[in-house]
């Protein structure tokens, strides 16, 4: 699925620039808020599209049930965010990035927070 360390670091960060030029992104970074949530200072590049996880996943390629589609949200250098309709029972998964290749990587649930969204995709109000 890939290596470790810094070089699973560099190759992340290669597929992200890919990704994001596909679909003609540039990165912003977020104003800091007040709030000590969003710690963050990596910049982050929107990216609206559909990708699969498998949750509970680690390491091991999931067989084709375990896949189910999520709307990401942003991709930075260290991970991505994505949305669920209900809040995660798991701590890992595997993500399949699709673009003119699939790419496979292992992730941790690092946060979670319940929000609304309206049909534009704009995160309307952040529930605690």
């Amino acid at each position: 699925m890939g290596t470790l360390g810094q070089d699973a670091d560099a190759s992340f960060f290669t597929h992200v620039h890919h990704f994001l030029a596909a679909a003609h992104k540039e990165p912003s970074v977020d104003a800091p808020t007040e709030s000590a949530v969003d710690r963050r200072l990596a910049p982050r590049w929107p990216y609206s599209q559909s990708q699969r996880i498998a949750p509970g996943y680690c390491r091991e390629v999931p067989p084709d049930a375990a896949w189910i589609d999520v709307p990401c949200f942003d991709l930075t250098q260290g991970g991505f965010s994505f949305f669920m309709a209900e809040e995660p029972t798991f701590d890992h998964l595997v993500v399949q990035f699709r673009s003119s290749e699939a790419i496979y990587v292992a992730a941790r649930i690092a946060h979670s927070r319940r929000v609304l969204v309206d049909p534009a995709g704009n995160i309307l109000h952040a529930q605690v």
